[in-house]
C-alpha cells in the first residue's frame, strides 16, 4: 500500500472530519510510522479508521510524535509535543552559549521533549525536569532512555510550595505550564478536550496565570542572580504574565513573537544582585 491508496482508502469516510490537507498529513504520518512498515498488520487498520473517526490525535494512534527532528513516545499521559513548544526550544538555544555549564529546570516536563532536545545543543548543561504526573514521567523516562540524555526526572507538586525546598537554585527555568482557564475550554479543538490530559492544559483554579505567578514566587530564591527565564504563554494572557515578572527582580523581561506574530513566549533575565 502507498500513501496515496491509503488517503483513497480512507478518503470516502474521513474527508469531511478532517479535509483533505489534514487527511493527507495524517496518512503521510500513519504511513512512515505504522503502516508502510513491513510488519504492520492491515488487519489493524479498520481499528485506527475508527479512532480517527472519533478524532483521536494521530501521533496517540501511532504512539509518537516528532518535536525538532526527533522522535518522542506519546500516551494520552502527555501532550503532544508542538510547533510553539518547539520555537521555545529555539529561543533557549539562540540565547544560551552552547559549551555553558548551566543548572537548567523544567517545570511541566509532560514527555521530557524540551531538556532532551536541549541536551543535544547543550551537553554540558544539566537538566533537571519535574511533573506532578507519574504517568507522565514514565513517558518522559522512557524518552530520556530512548535517547540517552540522562536528564533528570523527578515526580513533584510544583503547586506545593512546601515540596519547593527539594529542588536546587538554577540558572535558567524553562516551562510551558498549564495556561488556559477553565472558562476558554469551548475555545479548544474536540480532539484536544476529549484526548489529552486536562491537568496539563488548565490551570488548577479560576487564575489563568495561576502558574506563572508559583514560577515567579519560586524564582526569587530558585533562580541564580543574572539567572533566565523562558515561558510558552497563552497569547491573550501575555501581557498580563509580563506584569508578573516586571513587578521586581529582573532586570529585563520581553514578549517574543512566534512565527505567527503572535505573544507566545516571554524571555526574562533576573537581576545581577
Amino acid at each position: 500500500m502507498t500513501p496515496e491508496e491509503l488517503f483513497q482508502s480512507l478518503d470516502k469516510k474521513l474527508l469531511a472530519v478532517y479535509g483533505e490537507g489534514e487527511l493527507r498529513s495524517i496518512c503521510r504520518i500513519l504511513y512512515e510510522d505504522l503502516v508502510g512498515k513491513e510488519d504492520f498488520d492491515m488487519g489493524e487498520l479498520p481499528q485506527i479508521l475508527k479512532r480517527l473517526e472519533n478524532q483521536e490525535p494521530v501521533q496517540y494512534i501511532i504512539g509518537e510524535a516528532e518535536f525538532y527532528s526527533l522522535k518522542f513516545k506519546v500516551n494520552n499521559a502527555v501532550l503532544i509535543p508542538r510547533q510553539e513548544t518547539e520555537e521555545l526550544v529555539a529561543l533557549f538555544r539562540e540565547k544560551e552559549r552552547k559549551g555553558a555549564k548551566l543548572a537548567v529546570l523544567d517545570i511541566g516536563t509532560g514527555t521530557a521533549c524540551i531538556p532532551i532536545t536541549l541536551r543535544y545543543s547543550h551537553p554540558r548543561a544539566q537538566f533537571t525536569a519535574i511533573d506532578v504526573s507519574e504517568k507522565a514521567l514514565a513517558v518522559a523516562r522512557f524518552n530520556n532512555e530512548r535517547h540517552q540524555t540522562k536528564v533528570d526526572l523527578a515526580q513533584l507538586d510544583f503547586c506545593d510550595t512546601s515540596q519547593w525546598s527539594s529542588l536546587l537554585s538554577y540558572d535558567v527555568i524553562i516551562s510551558n505550564p498549564p495556561y488556559i482557564g477553565k472558562e476558554e475550554a469551548s475555545n479548544l479543538l474536540q480532539n484536544v478536550i476529549k484526548y489529552e490530559p486536562h491537568l496539563a492544559l488548565f490551570s488548577p483554579t479560576t487564575d489563568a496565570n495561576f502558574f506563572y505567578k508559583l514560577i515567579y514566587d519560586f524564582s526569587k530564591q530558585h533562580l541564580n542572580l543574572g539567572g533566565r527565564i523562558y515561558l510558552e504563554l497563552n497569547e491573550y494572557n501575555a501581557q498580563s504574565v509580563m506584569d508578573i515578572f516586571s513587578a521586581g527582580g529582573f532586570a529585563s523581561v520581553e514578549i517574543v513573537k512566534d512565527i505567527h506574530q503572535k505573544d507566545r513566549m516571554l524571555f526574562a533575565k533576573k537581576a545581577e544582585g
